[in-house]
């Protein structure tokens, strides 16, 4: 249903591959989040696979997605201001790509103790 929302969307503004398309980004992500705190919801009494995984992407998208949707307003800024806020994003990947590694190392690493 998201595609195809965003399908016909691009289909009658075709500008909005040249811009920051809010509506996408908000979409898109917001449905992500709603998805991984489903997740959270699922593994309160289980086991947590994928827990480091899903914390991740959590905090990931909740952070680049505020980011993301001020993408217009960022463009008018000054190049001091925007390296700051890019710099911001570099570091919430770098957290999630620490996230995924931590997921990855107790996935398969500590199977074979």
């Amino acid at each position: 249903m998201c595609f195809l929302i965003l399908g016909i969307q691009y289909y009658f503004n075709i500008d909005l591959f040249y811009k920051f398309n809010l509506f996408e980004i908000f979409i898109t992500s917001f449905l992500i989040i709603i998805f991984s705190m489903f997740h959270f919801y699922n593994i309160l009494n289980e086991k947590r696979t994928y827990y480091y995984l899903n914390t991740g992407i959590f905090i990931y998208l909740f952070g680049s997605t505020f980011l993301f949707i001020t993408g217009n307003l960022i463009n008018t800024l000054n190049s001091d201001f925007r390296s700051i806020i890019w710099k911001l994003n570099g570091i919430l990947y770098i957290i999630y790509q620490i996230y995924i590694f931590i997921e990855f190392k107790n996935s398969f690493f500590n199977k074979n103790k």
